[in-house]
């Protein structure tokens, strides 16, 4: 059993084969641009403090992670997450019920990100999203899923940081000017110790089903106080192979392997 707070990924997004249904939407802004790789473009309820989001897979999965990015709460905000094999309002929750969970969401990141305790089986899931005061919600994209979570953790050495998109100019007269622009964050890990199961399994499979095209979710500490700010939804950079150094793990072959991830805006 992997420590709790050993860094986990999530990447294959059942909610972008899903249909989207939402309490209210504006006329340009509908629930189905959270299924939009651009976080940026995202869904507005129709001038309301209190929305949610009702998404059906299809079928029935296995889902133990939802997230959703680009969201426009607060820590005075409160959000639900209920889960339903048969119930298409997601009201019935007969698999999973987090109850109102207020201040799940840092402003600072825009990100709820909600770790189911165990794997259900779900076909639909409402995530209900209210902000007091506020005059309607937005929301840039969700996902949906499982996460894997690696056996030994990320090694020292990692980094994390943010790539700031502004331009700066300088004048004849040496002054200088800044073009504003977005920042988005960064983070290296390098995992030295990826048991053979893990690297057969999901490991290999980031790569060969999202490589750099696909958006994965990247949870640095799945025990954190605030996994907006320890996770990010975003892609990958490099595709670094998978190696074998001269280490054996219970006797077992033992790999390494290095991810480079940027946020998706």
């Amino acid at each position: 059993m992997p420590n709790p707070w050993n860094a986990a990924i999530a990447y294959a997004n059942l909610a972008d084969g899903g249909t989207v249904r939402a309490s209210s939407s504006g006329q340009l802004t509908p629930p189905a641009r959270v299924q939009n790789p651009h976080v940026a473009r995202k869904w507005r309820g129709d001038n309301n403090p209190s929305e949610y989001l009702t998404v059906d897979l299809g079928d029935a999965h296995d889902v133990d992670t939802v997230a959703v990015m680009g969201l426009t709460l607060n820590t005075a905000g409160t959000i639900r997450v209920r889960a339903s094999a048969i119930d298409t309002s997601g009201l019935m929750a007969e698999a999973y019920d987090s109850g109102p969970i207020t201040g799940a969401v840092d402003p600072r990141y825009g990100m709820l990100i909600h770790l189911l305790p165990e794997v259900v089986q779900a076909r639909y899931v409402r995530i209900d999203l209210e902000q007091p005061g506020a005059t309607y919600i937005e929301a840039g994209r969700v996902f949906i899923g499982r996460r894997w979570q690696f056996a030994y953790n990320f090694s020292f050495g990692w980094g994390r940081g943010y790539v700031d998109l502004s331009t700066r100019t300088k004048s004849r007269g040496g002054q200088t000017y800044v073009d504003p622009n977005v920042v988005y964050r960064t983070a290296s890990l390098s995992f030295e110790v990826i048991t053979e199961a893990q690297r057969l399994g999901f490991v290999d499979e980031v790569e060969r089903l999202n490589g750099q095209r696909l958006d994965i979710l990247l949870i640095t500490n799945p025990s954190s106080e605030n996994l907006g700010r320890d996770s990010i939804w975003g892609l990958l950079d490099d595709l670094d192979p998978i190696t074998q150094p001269a280490v054996w793990v219970s006797g077992m072959p033992a790999y390494a392997k290095a991810y480079k991830i940027s946020e998706r805006l």
